[in-house]
């Protein structure tokens, strides 16, 4: 029963995110382009509202398996990358 609620809810979420996907193509063709102006609010106002708040401490592997943790970064400008 379990596994079909939650095959229901990955179905149905990626049913919702076809249907409303943005068919906008590259000049070359080659990939979709997402247009974030058409948000509410916009995209950068909802970044810029993070800009200097600390973040939740986690520990996460990089490509090579090697541990790192968000909080030995502290001071300093991180990038990460999902």
């Amino acid at each position: 029963m379990k596994a079909k609620i939650i095959f229901t809810f990955i179905f149905s979420a990626a049913f919702f995110m076809a249907a409303f996907a943005q068919d906008t193509k590259s000049d070359d063709g080659t990939h979709f382009l997402v247009d974030f102006g058409n948000f509410s609010p916009p995209i950068s106002a909802i970044a810029e509202s993070f800009k200097g708040k600390p973040t939740a401490q986690f520990l996460a592997n990089d490509i090579t398996e090697q541990e790192h943790f968000l909080g030995d970064y502290k001071g300093k400008k991180v990038i990460l990358w999902f």
